[in-house]
C-alpha cells in the first residue's frame, strides 16, 4: 500500500482536539470527536491493506494479526505498565483496584464493554480515569478479530458484494446508534454495533480507492476539512452521540481520504512538518496523555492550572515520541524475512504476554497493597463499594416493580413490625450494616442517583437511562412501600448531590447533575434542581399519607471537599467545610420539616461534632469515597439510627436550628434539635 503522508496529517486532526478536550479547555467541547475520524481512518487503512493482499492472493489472517500485534502492543504495554506503577504510588486502595480492573479488561480488548457496565453514578469521572480512553481500542481491535475473516469470505463473491454487505452494516449501525442513544446513551456510545458504521465508512472509502489514487478534488477536500472543523465547533457532551449528527464529521473525513493528495492546499496543510509529526505519534500521543492528565489530578487533588496543562501536553508529546522511536518503530519494523514460522513465534509471544499482563492486573486488584496502604495498615479494613452483608438472612422483596437499571430491594429480619428504608446509593450503602431489631423486619429500597421524589427527571447527558427518568417507575415504589402498611419509613439520600450538583474537590464535574420536574419545561439548573427536589419530597410525603411514622434523615457527612488521599490518611478532619457544603441541605430539610411535619434524624451528626469529623474507630475506616459508608461505617450508623427510631418522637421545629444553640447528645452523637448538626 503506497504511503499517504496526509492520511497522517488527518490522524494530528483527529488527536489534538481529543488531547485538548480532555485537559478541558474552553472551546474544545467537541474534541471527543477526533476518536470518530480515528474509527474512519482505521476502516480504511485497514480494509486497504487487507484488499491489496487479497488481490495479489497473498491474504493471511497470522500475517494480518502480526502486523497488527507489532503495531499496538508494545507502546500500549508500555503506556499500561508506568500506569500501573503510578497508580501503586499515588492512588487510595479503592482507586488501585477499580485501575486493576480496568487494565485486565483493557488487555484482554473488552474496556469499552467494561466501562459501559459501571457507567453510571458509581463510576470515576472521567479526568480522573486514568485509563478510560482504552474503550476505543477495544472497539478497534474487537473490530479487527471479525472484519477480516468477513471481508475475506466475501471477497470471493465480487467486489460489489463486499460493497453491498459495508454499506448494509453502516446503515443497521447507524440505525442501532439512532435508536438507542437516547435511551441507552451508555451502550451507544461504547460499544462496537453502533459504532461499526465510522469503521465501514472507512473500508468504503478503501474500496472506492482500491483500483487507483485519490482523484485530487480541491473543493471537495476543502469541505470535507471544513466539516470536521465544524464538528468540533457545533457538537460537545450534550449531543447525541452517536447518531445522525456523527455523519459530519465521518462524511468530512471520508471526503478528505478521497479527495485529498499532497499537492492540493489541504494536502499540503496535512503534510506540514509539525502536523505530520503530531500525526505520525498520535497513537502513542493518545495512549500517554489521558493518564498523564489523570494522575496529576490524582496527585495534586485539586483543578490543573493552564500552565500545568501545557506541561502535560508537552511531556505526553515527548514520551509519544521516545515511545514511537524506540519502542513502536524497532518493533513494528524487525530485522529479517517475517517467515509463517516466525509469525506464528510472534503471536504466541504475544498471546502469552497478554495473559501474563492480564494476570499481574487480576492478581494486583485483589492482593496487592498500595504506597498508602502500607503506610496506613488500617485502610486494608475499607469495604470495597459491593459487599456481602451484615445480614445474612438478607433475602429479596416479593412483589417489587422492578423495571431496569440499578434498582435494589432487599429485606433483613422476619419480625411482624416492618420498617422501610428507602433512598439513592446512601441507602443501598446503609444496607451493608443493616440488621433487623427484635421483632421487626427491614426492606431497604435503594436506586443510585435518584431520591426518593416523585414526579422528578434526572437531566444529565450520561444518564438519559436512569431509573429516575423510567416512567413511572417511582410511583410504583411509592404505592409498594404504602401498601406494605410499614410502621416506620426511613428517606435517606445524598442531598448534597440534588442540592448542590455534582463536585469534586470543590469543582462542578460535567455533564451537570441536576433535577427538573417530570411534567414541566424547565431549563435544568441548580435552582430547577433544589425547587424539583423540594416538591418531589413534599408529593412523596403526602402519597405515603399519615399511616407510617414517616423519618428523613439528614445526609452522611459529604467529604469531596478533601482529596482521597487525604481522606484515606486521616482520622479526623475538619468539619468548617462540610458544614457549609451542607447548609442547603439544612434548610431544605428545615423546609419540610415545617411545612409537612416530618420528624429529622442527622446523618451528619453520627460521625461529626462542630469542629471536627471522624473517620475511623478503632482503626476501622467509615467511608469507602467521599460519601458512602463501609460496613463498619453503616453497622456503626445504623446501630444509632434503631436507637433513634425506637425513642419517642419528639416534634420540632428546624427554623429554630438557626435560632437557637442546639446541645449535644453525647450518647447519640447528636444533637437533639431535630437530630440535626450545628
Amino acid at each position: 500500500m503506497q504511503y499517504r503522508p496526509e492520511i497522517d496529517g488527518l490522524r494530528a486532526v483527529a488527536v489534538l482536539p481529543v488531547v485538548f478536550f480532555h485537559a478541558g479547555w474552553i472551546g474544545w467541547d467537541g474534541g471527543f470527536i477526533g476518536v470518530d475520524i480515528f474509527f474512519v481512518i482505521s476502516g480504511y487503512l485497514i480494509t486497504a491493506l487487507l484488499i491489496e493482499d487479497l488481490v495479489r492472493d497473498g491474504f493471511s489472517i497470522a500475517r494480518f494479526y502480526e502486523r497488527r500485534a507489532r503495531r499496538i502492543l508494545p507502546a500500549f504495554l508500555l503506556m499500561a505498565m508506568t500506569s500501573l506503577f503510578l497508580a501503586w504510588l499515588i492512588m487510595t486502595p479503592p482507586q488501585f483496584t477499580a485501575l486493576c480492573q480496568s487494565l485486565f479488561y483493557a488487555v484482554l480488548s473488552v474496556s469499552n464493554v467494561h466501562f459501559w457496565s459501571i457507567s453510571g453514578y458509581f463510576s470515576d469521572a472521567a479526568e480522573l480515569n486514568p485509563l478510560l480512553h482504552t474503550w476505543s481500542l477495544s472497539v478497534e481491535e474487537q473490530f479487527y478479530l471479525i472484519f477480516p475473516f468477513g471481508l475475506a469470505l466475501i471477497w470471493r463473491f465480487g467486489r460489489r458484494a463486499v460493497a453491498g454487505v459495508v454499506l448494509s452494516a453502516a446503515l443497521v449501525s447507524l440505525t442501532l446508534a439512532e435508536v438507542f442513544v437516547g435511551t441507552k446513551p451508555a451502550a451507544s456510545f461504547f460499544l462496537l454495533p453502533t459504532r461499526v458504521f465510522e469503521l465501514m465508512a472507512g473500508a468504503g472509502a478503501a474500496l472506492l480507492l482500491a483500483s487507483g489514487q485519490p482523484r485530487r478534488n480541491g473543493f471537495l477536500s476543502l469541505i470535507g476539512i471544513g466539516a470536521v472543523s465544524l464538528s468540533f465547533v457545533l457538537f460537545d457532551e450534550t449531543t447525541h452521540w452517536p447518531s445522525l449528527a456523527t455523519l459530519l464529521p465521518v462524511g468530512g473525513t471520508v471526503c478528505v481520504i478521497l479527495f485529498t493528495t499532497d499537492a492540493d492546499f489541504v494536502g499540503k496543510a496535512l503534510t506540514f512538518r509539525p502536523v505530520l509529526l503530531v500525526g505520525l505519534l498520535s497513537y502513542s500521543f493518545y495512549l500517554w496523555h489521558q493518564p498523564l492528565f489523570a494522575f496529576a489530578r490524582i496527585a495534586k487533588s485539586a483543578p490543573l492550572s493552564t500552565g500545568e496543562d501545557i506541561g502535560l501536553v508537552v511531556l505526553a508529546l515527548l514520551l509519544a515520541w521516545a515511545s514511537w522511536k524506540w519502542v513502536e518503530t524497532p518493533i513494528r519494523r524487525p530485522a529479517g524475512l517475517a517467515t509463517p514460522a516466525r509469525r506464528r513465534k510472534t503471536l504466541g509471544g504475544a498471546a502469552g504476554i497478554i495473559a501474563a499482563f492480564a494476570a499481574i492486573a487480576f492478581t494486583a486488584a485483589n492482593r496487592v497493597p498500595t504506597l498508602l496502604e502500607l503506610e496506613n495498615p488500617d485502610i486494608a479494613a475499607i469495604a470495597p463499594p459491593r459487599i456481602a452483608l451484615a445480614d445474612k438472612t438478607v433475602r429479596g422483596c416479593a412483589g417489587f416493580p422492578i423495571l431496569e437499571g440499578e434498582l435494589k430491594c432487599t429485606r433483613h429480619g422476619t419480625g411482624l413490625a416492618s420498617i422501610v428504608v428507602w433512598g439513592d446509593s446512601h441507602a443501598l450503602a446503609l444496607r451493608r450494616g443493616i440488621t433487623a431489631p427484635e421483632e421487626y423486619s427491614v426492606m431497604v429500597i435503594s436506586h443510585p442517583g435518584c431520591p426518593p421524589a416523585l414526579s422528578v427527571h434526572l437531566q444529565a447527558a450520561d444518564y438519559e437511562d436512569h431509573i429516575c427518568n423510567e416512567p413511572g417507575q417511582i410511583e410504583k415504589i411509592a404505592r409498594f412501600v404504602r401498601d406494605l402498611e410499614p410502621e416506620i419509613v426511613l428517606l435517606t439520600s445524598r442531598w448534597t448531590l440534588y442540592l448542590n450538583g455534582w463536585h469534586r474537590l470543590g469543582v462542578k464535574l460535567t455533564p451537570p447533575y441536576y433535577l427538573t420536574s417530570a411534567n414541566a419545561e424547565e431549563v435544568p439548573s441548580l435552582a430547577t434542581s433544589r425547587s424539583a427536589l423540594t416538591r418531589g419530597m413534599m408529593e412523596t410525603l403526602a402519597n405515603l399519607g399519615s399511616g407510617p411514622r414517616v423519618v428523613v434523615m439528614s445526609q452522611t457527612p459529604d467529604l469531596n471537599v478533601f482529596s482521597a488521599r487525604s481522606r484515606f490518611s486521616s482520622r479526623v478532619v475538619d468539619a468548617t467545610d462540610i458544614n457549609e457544603w451542607h447548609r442547603a441541605e439544612d434548610k431544605f430539610l428545615a423546609v419540610l420539616s415545617s411545612v409537612a411535619q416530618v420528624e429529622i434524624i442527622s446523618g451528619r451528626s453520627l460521625f461529626c461534632i462542630p469542629k471536627t469529623c471522624e473517620l475511623t474507630q478503632r482503626d476501622t475506616r467509615f467511608f469507602t469515597d467521599d460519601n458512602h459508608l463501609s460496613m463498619a461505617g453503616a453497622e456503626w450508623a445504623w446501630g444509632q439510627i434503631v436507637d433513634a427510631l425506637q425513642r419517642p418522637t419528639i416534634p420540632c421545629d428546624l427554623r429554630a436550628h438557626y435560632q437557637t444553640e442546639c446541645t449535644e447528645n453525647p450518647d447519640l452523637k447528636a444533637v437533639t434539635c431535630c437530630g440535626v448538626a450545628h
